[in-house]
């Protein structure tokens, strides 16, 4: 998929389910993800962490996802 750009900001409630699937897509345009405000917690954190996805990145904003001191 040709997509450089993912904002998937604010009240989508992704949570750790969605920041896994995010974590399995092959994306390998994509240089900006924004996921902030979506209730991934440190789960979730942790699987885009260990994803090939986030390895390529520019630019993510996991801000207000109430990581915790794991995430």
């Amino acid at each position: 998929i040709g997509l450089p750009r993912m904002i998937l900001e604010t009240r989508n409630r992704l949570g750790p389910a969605g920041a896994e699937l995010l974590a399995s897509l092959r994306v390998p345009a994509l240089e900006t993800l924004d996921l902030a405000g979506n209730e991934l917690g440190a789960t979730g954190a942790m699987l885009l962490a260990a994803s090939p996805i986030v390895r390529r990145l520019k630019s993510l904003d996991v801000s207000d996802n109430q990581l915790g001191d794991a995430g």
